[in-house]
């Protein structure tokens, strides 16, 4: 069953950080399991001056809700939040991509 996976969180007191994405389940899976493994704290950048720190695996898995949904919710999502060129879901700013990045190791 899909997941809709909602990231919110405070920068600097100034702004709010949203993105969604959809996952199967057994990304869902993976990304807990690869966040798990990241040594923290953590920075990533969404913006060439605006970074977030994540302290711990805990808080981390704390700012992302996961929500299961059906089939016919995640059609309406690839409708209007998918692109042709991958098979991604994804809108806004969502730290998941380079969560997965870090677990494997491609920014040591």
């Amino acid at each position: 069953m899909p997941v809709l996976i909602k990231f919110e969180k405070d920068w600097a007191d100034e702004f709010d950080v949203y993105g969604i994405q959809v996952l199967s389940d057994e990304e869902w899976k993976e990304l807990q399991e690869a966040i798990k493994k990241i040594k923290y704290p953590l920075e990533m950048y969404f913006g060439t001056n605006e970074g977030l720190i994540f302290e711990s695996a805990a808080e981390t898995l704390n700012e992302l809700k996961a929500i299961e949904i059906s089939e016919d919710e995640m059609a309406v999502f690839k409708k209007y939040f998918g692109n042709e060129w991958s098979k991604s879901i994804d809108f806004g700013w969502s730290p998941i991509g380079q969560l997965f990045d870090h677990a494997s190791g491609a920014y040591d």
